[in-house]
């Protein structure tokens, strides 16, 4: 008997079926959380139920893709990373401009991911050129009436913001 003869057990591929419903991308930590080992990992992988991304990161063969796909792996694949400018705007349909990697943010001493797709870019930092995108995302907020001035200063005020987000809202009223 070869390797590639084992037969998966069917509540095996059920606990599978069930995680992929619920996570477009899956990581090591959740399959094995399922009761999913490591051998059985590389058994799915093998057999085609499961498609290996990068290490730790996976996907259920048959799971459909979603518009945020890209975003999802960078999420998974960096716990530590909030997502931020371009791909923030993008993932709640704010603003013009296209996201042509995803933007995150990581802290100051964090190791940055090795990721190969989709690309990245890593923000450390407050960049001069990152206020023009903060005008029009409260334009367009504003435009779309999904928040007032009120609720946004609140949350300024909320997060310690409110000093340098206070001109642009002024601006806007």
């Amino acid at each position: 008997m070869t390797f590639s003869d084992i037969i998966i057990p069917s509540s095996l591929q059920a606990k599978l079926r069930v995680l992929a419903s619920a996570h477009e991308v899956l990581t090591t930590g959740q399959l094995l959380e399922a009761g999913i080992s490591d051998q059985s990992i590389t058994r799915l992988v093998d057999e085609g139920s499961l498609t290996r991304i990068r290490r730790g990161i996976y996907q259920h063969a048959d799971s459909p893709l979603t518009e945020h796909h890209d975003l999802i792996q960078v999420v998974k694949s960096a716990p530590r990373a909030v997502v931020v400018l371009l791909s923030a705007l993008k993932f709640h349909r704010l603003g013009t401009q296209q996201a042509y990697e995803v933007w995150i943010q990581l802290p100051a001493q964090s190791r940055v991911p090795k990721i190969g797709w989709p690309p990245i870019r890593i923000i450390r930092t407050r960049v001069e050129a990152l206020r023009e995108t903060l005008r029009e995302t409260l334009r367009e907020t504003l435009r779309e009436k999904k928040a007032t001035v009120g609720e946004i200063g609140k949350m300024g005020r909320l997060l310690r913001v409110a000093k340098v987000m206070q001109p642009y809202l002024e601006a806007m009223m």
